[in-house]
């Protein structure tokens, strides 16, 4: 039987890690994607508090013969850790059932044991989160393998307790743990779970016992966040290195007494906190490659108070976990208008609502019924008090899967292994506490997120799965039972294991491949080339954060694309390091008048920076950050303030001189009444290398981040480039400079030619090619998720505005132009592939066509958006004045009115277009026999009978 139950373990591994691979990004992804593995390759600094090991991993990975493309590679660890915590989920639930079972000896015990624990763990394979994070280079694949073989390694010390050497398991955990450190601080969260099952197996069931076991968890916690992870950085910032590594000698010195001694309690105890040291070592990597300052460095943790602001994590500030309306009240918090109508003084009961329907049951009850039940598309609304609607998210379809099997004999094998085994099973309550509702208490959420946040809780759901696989071995045992363990009831158990198997796992892969297949998607690897290519060589590029950023330096760090152009984070451009890299490092920037002792001064991450009152130059209001000398040429005068830089709004324009230029612009608070550091120091940087670097702002920074210099941009493609003079005036939106624009967004006809040095730029620019990669983008078997398509809107975007342009202008063939570029549109990426959700931008589409002589285009995009069946009342209404208005299809116009009159018989304004359009096609009398019948059936609609008396006078 151990055969067997070798064999299913090796088959949960390779099935899921074979459907992983087919389904795993060919390359870099967006949000964190870019950053881990630009930085694992390059071995670089990521965001703090760095994932060490998750580097030297990565690096390894991008060095194997597997694989052109060297994102892919660093992928790939993804899908093999996460087949890997399948494995070990199973075999954690085979221990389970062992524990309150006793050894499988028979083959109604193997199906019992080994069937359930399959199917439980191969179900957990296939749900949302476990396989959105096996398919992209992100650490929570990692982070779910350290938590499941901690798990099983003190399950098998349990099993093996007595046995000389057993202490093995334990020091293994301890390496584990601190293994972890260097991956996601998640994995802390199984030491309740290691706990009691070293309580439970050694010691006699008290409430003080329990109590100091509880104690004793905390205190072991505390010993490895605050003591080692946190601590050894503060020693050594506050008392030097060699403090802290005295330290960690007398940790190794204390255990060789102790093992020499044969003190086995306290040897043992020594040497786990050993292990964890020398896991936590990996940190060291960070350390020395802070200091040998690698093309990606952030917070550049190359001294001890810096590293320790980087252990800190103090970029991004501090936070309550116990103060719920603070929460509330945080300026993050745009969407407080759902709880409470009084943000500054929220009433108890408003709090309570808060914590319960976001944080609760939006941010985490929400995602694990995606899990078990399933994830529904865009039917999760979020709206005001009042019911206004802000949003829709993606909610939760109760009959994904036909029933919710999963969550059913998940519920199920919750009871049964209090029922079997309640020792093990409030084991396995505290670790799926500890996953679940201890990190949303620890991280008190504001709302909205800027992205769902369901990965964070995948340890959560790894521990229900294992009810999944315990509820199905309760389904077998009253079998067992009821049939008195015949040759009939082993039957009717096998019977049963391939229909649960066929209903739960097979049926949610085969339902969700689709969804989570990322084959063939290169949207993030485009987007980034796109942009580099659309800067002219040496430029800078501000970009509005980690969905832009991470993606260039991805492109440029391991692809080598376009190291010429400056990627300028706009959120990091708040902090002193950041500054300073772009001032010192390659590629410098020749920022002028700005020491490096000045740079150092500023801390936003206290919510401090210093400044001015008075505006001459621009620039000078960033005071102390200046020298003595440029301080005293400019007369500045400055304060301390919180959050910002105090202006003087009495100023009606803000002018910054660049060489012979001036700029002349409306300058607006940022953030509250103050101006930020990025916001300064955007304009000092335009100043000073606006005329040696082109300037760009990427399309998707906010127009509240342009600094209002709306009037020097010119819309390129996906960026603009600020000029010198004005571009447009008054309110009007950014200038297109066609010729350039058209260039760029044209397809490239030779995609096996990729521009990587300014100089190739320079030539594939003269040859007059077009220059974007749309890779896939018009393949109907490539998936793209809805977060996917809204973002390639911006591309569209682009289309749509340069055939506005050819619309008003008075060159020649702009009609036949114009219409070139929607049927170019939709050959790059048509609706049937990357659809338009929004059904206005449809409409606009529908126009111009139409515009351009295209009727037949323009009448055809019209019933595809009326043919959906869910557009709304609003939407019809602007079709048919479109039908009637444009088109003079009073025909269309007509039908269209009557379904609506069908569906919508008390609405008047339906009934009065009809008419109206009768009127129009010269056809009242019809219109007079339609009110005739419909007053017969609606006698006392005063409405229809004023309309028929006015038509009845027309006639």
């Amino acid at each position: 039987m151990n055969k067997l139950n070798r064999i299913l373990a090796g088959v949960s591994f390779l099935a899921s890690f074979i459907i992983y691979i087919m389904t795993m990004a060919p390359t870099t992804s967006f949000w964190d994607c870019g950053e881990f593995i630009a930085t694992a390759f390059t071995m670089g600094v990521p965001h703090p508090p760095g994932t060490p090991l998750y580097l030297i991993l990565g690096n390894v990975f991008s060095q194997l013969p597997f694989f052109n493309d060297i994102g892919a590679r660093v992928n790939l660890l993804s899908p093999l850790a996460s087949a890997f915590s399948v494995m070990f989920l199973y075999l954690i639930i085979v221990e389970l059932i062992i524990e309150w079972r006793g050894k499988v000896q028979s083959k109604s015990d193997a199906i019992i044991a080994y069937a359930s624990a399959f199917i439980g763990a191969m179900t957990f394979a296939f749900t949302d989160s476990h396989w959105f994070n096996a398919v992209e280079a992100e650490v929570y694949s990692l982070s779910t393998f350290f938590t499941g073989i901690v798990v099983w390694l003190i399950l098998r010390w349990s099993r093996n307790e007595g046995k000389p050497g057993n202490v093995r398991y334990i020091l293994l955990i301890a390496y584990m743990l601190g293994l972890a450190i260097g991956i996601h601080l998640l994995n802390l969260l199984a030491l309740p779970f290691i706990a009691l099952i070293i309580y439970f197996k050694k010691y006699t069931f008290s409430p003080l016992g329990f109590s100091a076991t509880v104690g004793a968890t905390l205190l072991s916690f505390m010993v490895i966040y605050l003591g080692i992870i946190k601590g050894l950085p503060n020693i050594t910032s506050s008392y030097g290195l060699p403090t802290a590594i005295m330290m960690v000698v007398s940790v190794f010195a204390i255990t060789i007494w102790l093992i020499y001694t044969k003190n086995f309690m306290w040897s043992t105890i020594m040497s786990c906190l050993l292990m964890i040291f020398i896991g936590y070592s990996t940190y060291t990597t960070i350390f020395i490659r802070a200091n040998q300052h690698p093309s990606i460095n952030e917070n550049n943790p190359d001294t001890y108070e810096r590293a320790l602001s980087y252990m800190n994590r103090e970029q991004y500030g501090d936070w309550s976990i116990t103060d719920r309306g603070a929460t509330l009240q945080r300026p993050e918090n745009a969407h407080w208008s759902r709880y409470t109508d009084n943000r500054n003084n929220p009433s108890d009961s408003d709090v309570v609502g808060f914590v319960w329907n976001y944080q609760v049951k939006e941010m985490y009850l929400r995602y694990f019924a995606w899990q078990f039940a399933g994830r529904g598309e865009n039917n999760w609304d979020v709206r005001t008090k009042d019911g206004k609607l802000i949003k829709k998210l993606d909610g939760i379809n109760w009959f994904r899967y036909g029933l919710p099997l999963a969550l059913l004999f998940g519920l199920a094998g919750l009871g049964h292994h209090f029922y079997r085994d309640r020792k093990s099973a409030l084991a396995v309550l505290a670790i799926f506490a500890a996953t679940g509702i201890m990190i949303i208490l620890y991280l008190n959420q504001y709302d909205p997120q800027p992205r769902e946040r369901d990965y964070s809780y995948v340890g959560s759901f790894f521990t229900f799965s294992i009810w999944i696989g315990i509820g199905i071995a309760g389904l077998f045992e009253r079998i067992r039972e009821y049939f008195e363990d015949s040759e009939l009831s082993t039957n009717i158990m096998i019977g049963v294991s391939v229909v649960l198997l066929v209903a739960m796992p097979i049926n949610m892969m085969a339902k969700d491949y689709t969804e989570h297949s990322r084959d063939g998607n290169y949207v993030a690897w485009d987007y980034a080339y796109n942009m580099l290519n659309s800067c002219e060589p040496n430029g800078i590029i501000f970009t509005n954060g980690d969905n832009d950023t991470f993606p260039l330096w991805y492109i440029q760090e391991v692809e080598g694309v376009r190291k010429d152009v400056r990627v300028v984070n706009l959120s990091l451009l708040n902090t002193p390091w950041y500054i300073d890299q772009l001032k010192n490092e390659e590629p410098k920037l020749p920022i002028k008048n700005l020491s490096d002792k000045a740079i150092s001064k500023i801390d936003p991450v206290n919510g401090t920076a210093y400044a001015l009152q008075k505006w001459t130059p621009i620039w000078g209001q960033l005071v102390e950050m200046l020298d003595n000398k440029t301080r005293e040429q400019y007369g500045v005068k400055y304060s301390v303030k919180e959050f910002g830089i105090p202006v003087n709004w009495g100023e009606p324009e803000a002018q910054l001189k660049v060489g012979n230029d001036i700029i002349s612009f409306n300058l607006k608070a940022t953030l509250s009444n103050y101006i930020r550091v990025q916001d300064l120091m955007v304009l000092k940087l335009i100043e000073d290398i606006i005329d040696t670097h082109p300037v760009y702002f990427a399309v998707t920074v906010s127009p509240s981040n342009r600094m209002g210099l709306e009037n020097y941009l010119s819309m390129e493609g996906l960026v603009y480039k600020v000029h010198t003079t004005k571009q447009s005036t008054g309110d009007s939106p950014p200038k297109l400079n066609y010729d350039k624009m058209l260039q760029n967004i044209t397809k490239s006809p030779d995609l096996d030619r990729i521009i990587r040095t300014g100089d190739e730029y320079s030539d594939y620019v003269a040859s007059g090619n077009g220059v974007y990669r749309y890779t896939n983008l018009d393949n109907a078997d490539v998936y793209f998720s809805s977060n996917i398509v809204r973002l390639i809107q911006n591309y569209r975007s682009s289309f749509l505005q340069m055939a506005l342009n050819d619309l008003y202008s008075n060159k020649e063939n702009h009609l036949e132009t114009a219409h070139q570029l929607l049927v170019n549109m939709e050959s790059y990426f048509p609706q049937s592939v990357i659809p338009i959700s929004e059904p206005d931008l449809e409409i606009q589409i529908a126009r111009i066509y139409g515009q351009t002589g295209d009727i037949e285009m323009q009448k055809s995009i019209l019933n595809k958006i009326l043919n959906r069946g869910n557009t709304s009342l609003e939407t019809q209404f602007y079709i048919g004045q479109v039908f009637t208005m444009d088109l003079k299809d009073f025909e269309s116009a007509i039908t269209l009115y009557l379904g609506m009159l069908e569906k919508y018989p008390e609405v008047p304004d339906v009934l009065l277009a009809l008419m109206q359009t009768y009127a129009q096609a010269d056809r009242i009398d019809e219109a007079i026999d339609f009110l005739n019948g419909w007053l017969e059936n609606n006698p006392l609609d005063s409405k229809a009978r004023e309309l028929l008396e006015l038509l009845k006078e027309q006639v």
